[in-house]
């Protein structure tokens, strides 16, 4: 009974794990194709400015559903695998997904909280973790 709980307990972490690997200052996602910063800028930026700071790096802002791929749902405080990417959670992180029907909205991710998502405005700051492929 004990050798199957600790199976299961396997199975489960493997699945919401994730292949990742370190390559250089970037982490590839095995399952998603997408390379992500290891060290993003710890400085809050406008969505405006964080466009641009991606775009300085030859990346881009990952779209919501992107963004949300990295979360951790089996964690909580960080809901994410802060050994591979050292992001704070103490904010949000912008997407690139506009909010529809409201210009001045995005989507932004909170990973603390397990990849809570709501959506705010490009005035404001926020944190920015810059993606490359697809």
């Amino acid at each position: 009974m004990e050798k199957a709980i600790i199976f299961i307990c396997l199975c489960i972490g493997m699945l919401f794990a994730g292949d990742f690997e370190v390559k250089g200052s970037m982490v590839y996602d095995e399952e998603t194709k997408l390379l992500w910063q290891k060290n993003p800028s710890n400085k809050k930026m406008t969505w405006s400015e964080a466009k641009d700071y991606c775009e300085s790096l030859e990346l881009r802002l990952p779209n919501l559903y992107e963004l949300k791929s990295l979360v951790d749902y089996t964690k909580y405080n960080p809901a994410i695998r802060t050994d591979l990417i050292n992001i704070k959670t103490d904010d949000w992180y912008w997407s690139a997904s506009e909010f529809k029907g409201v210009y001045s909205y995005v989507w932004v991710v909170d990973f603390f909280h397990g990849g809570e998502d709501d959506w705010g405005n490009k005035k404001s700051s926020y944190y920015v973790l810059c993606v490359s492929g697809q």
